[in-house]
C-alpha cells in the first residue's frame, strides 16, 4: 500500500520555525536536494552533521556555513553515496561541519554549483544547558499525518529546544521507500533546524513482506556518531549536549540474530568504556525496547531489562528512556530490580507518537504513573542543567500529564 503526505492543516505554521530573512534562496535557483537535515555530532559544541539526498549526483555539491549576521562563508565538501532500496535509487550526501564555537548561532545552506538552498539555523551546544524533545514509535499508516501534527506541535511549543530524540520505530516498514519519503516529508521545517538523534527500532528491520532484514535504510539515512565497531556501526552511539551524556543503545538483537550475533556483549563492553570517558554530570540512556514484558501476566522484566539493568546500576545511569509498548509509563528509581526511591535510574517509557495500535496493557509492579486511559499519543521534553534533570510528558494538545525532576 502506498501512502502520501501532500497537504495538512496548519502546514503554514512551518514558517514560524524560520525567520523571514532566512527563507530566500539563491537567484540561480534551488539545488537538486531533498530532506535537508541535521544529525547530532559526537561534538556538538564545535560541529554538526548535515545530510540531504538527491536524484542525481550533481557537480560541485557542498554545504556552506557562516556565523549568523555575518557574510564570511565556509565551504564543506559533501560525500555522495549511491543507495538503492525498495527499487528506488538516490544519492545520499553528507557534510561534516567542524570548527564552530560553543554557544553561538550559525546558519548553513546546501549548494550545487551556484544553485543554493535557503539558509537554515544551526545552534551549537554551550555546554551548560540542554532541552530535548522526545518521541517514540512515530510509525504510521495515515501517511504520517498523525506524526506530523505531534512533531510540529512539539516543535512550535518548544522553539528553544536543542535537539530531537527519536527512540525507534520511526517508520512502520523499514524497507518501504514510500514510508521513509512520507516520514522525512512530515519532518519538513523541523529536521533542518533541530539536530536529530535517532535509534533503530524493530520496525526498521522489516522488509516489504514483514520479514526481518538488515536495517539498510535506517543505517544509510542517519550518519550518527561513530562507535568504533566494525560489526555494528551506527546501531548504537553516544554524544554530549549541555550537561548530559546520551547513550543511544540498540535493543533489536532478536531481529539481527539470524544475520549476525554479538551485539549484546559488544554494546555492554563499549558502554563501560564510554561512560568511563564521560565527564558530564548526567548520564541518560535511550533505547527502543522496554525493560518490561507485558505479554505475560503479571508483567515481568524483559530480556532487555534483565541484561542491561544491572549494567545501568553499575555505571550510575541517571535515567533510561525507551518505547515500543505504545503506552506512557514512568517508574521511579529502580536498583537491583526493586524500587529504591533514591538509588538507581528512573525509567520512562515514552509512549506513542504515531497512529499505530494502542495496547491495553496492565500496570506492572513498578509502574508509578500511567497516561490517562483510554490512551492517546504523546511526546516529552527533557531539560537539564548541571544540578537538575527534568522530564515532562505532554498530550498532543499541550496539556502536561506527568513531570519529574532529579537533583544532583
Amino acid at each position: 500500500m502506498k501512502y502520501s503526505l501532500r497537504t495538512l492543516a496548519g502546514l503554514a505554521a512551518d514558517t514560524i520555525l524560520t525567520p523571514l530573512s532566512e527563507v530566500f534562496a539563491s537567484p540561480y535557483g534551488e539545488p537538486d536536494m531533498r530532506f535537508p537535515r541535521q544529525i547530532v555530532a559526537g561534538d556538538n559544541m564545535h560541529g554538526r552533521t548535515i545530510m540531504w539526498q538527491s536524484n542525481k549526483n550533481g557537480r560541485d555539491v557542498h554545504a556552506v556555513w557562516r556565523e549568523a549576521g555575518t557574510s564570511a562563508e565556509h565551504r564543506v565538501e559533501a560525500t555522495a553515496d549511491y543507495f538503492v532500496d525498495d527499487g528506488t535509487a538516490l544519492i545520499l550526501h553528507t557534510s561534516q561541519i567542524t570548527g564552530l564555537t560553543p554557544g553561538k548561532q550559525y546558519e548553513y545552506r546546501i549548494m550545487e554549483g551556484k544553485k543554493a538552498s535557503s539558509w537554515y539555523p544551526l545552534k551549537t551546544d554551550d555546554g551548560t544547558h540542554c532541552k530535548a524533545i522526545i518521541a517514540s514509535d512515530s510509525q504510521c499508516e495515515d501517511g504520517y499525518i498523525t506524526w506530523r501534527r505531534i512533531a510540529l506541535a512539539a516543535s512550535l511549543r518548544n522553539q528553544d529546544a536543542d535537539l530531537f530524540l527519536l527512540l525507534g520505530d520511526l517508520v512502520d516498514n523499514g524497507e518501504s521507500s514510500q514510508h521513509w519519503d512520507d516520514w522525512f516529508t512530515s519532518m519538513d521545517g523541523i529536521q533542518e533546524h533541530l539536530p536529530l538523534a535517532p535509534l533503530v527500532g524493530n520496525h526498521e528491520t522489516y522488509d516489504l513482506d514483514w520479514n526481518f532484514r538488515w536495517p539498510y535504510a535506517y543505517l544509510n539515512y542517519f550518519d550518527v556518531p561513530g562507535n568504533g565497531s566494525s560489526e555494528f556501526p551506527r546501531f548504537y552511539y553516544s554524544f554530549d549536549y549541555g550537561p548530559v551524556h546520551f547513550i543511544m543503545l540498540s535493543t533489536i538483537w532478536h531481529e539481527l540474530n539470524s544475520f549476525k550475533t554479538g551485539i549484546i556483549q559488544e554494546q555492554a563492553d563499549w558502554m563501560r568504556r564510554d561512560i568511563k570517558a564521560s565527564t558530564k554530570p548526567w548520564n541518560v540512556v535511550c533505547m527502543h525496547r522496554d525493560i518490561y514484558n507485558y505479554d505475560v501476566r503479571p508483567p515481568k522484566f524483559s530480556d532487555v531489562g534483565l541484561r542491561y539493568m544491572p549494567l545501568f546500576d553499575e555505571l550510575g545511569i541517571d535515567a533510561v528512556l525507551d518505547g515500543h509498548i505504545h503506552s506512557y509509563r514512568r517508574r521511579d528509581h529502580i536498583y537491583d530490580f526493586k524500587n529504591s526511591k533514591r538509588k538507581g535510574p528512573i525509567y520512562i517509557n515514552t509512549g506513542l507518537s504515531g497512529d499505530c495500535r494502542y495496547y491495553n496493557l496492565p500496570q506492572a509492579p513498578l509502574d508509578e504513573v500511567m497516561a490517562p486511559q483510554p490512551e492517546t499519543d504523546n511526546y516529552l521534553t527533557m531539560e537539564a542543567t548541571r544540578r537538575t534533570l527534568s522530564f515532562t510528558c505532554y498530550l498532543p494538545s499541550g496539556v502536561d500529564i506527568d513531570h519529574i525532576i532529579l537533583h544532583k
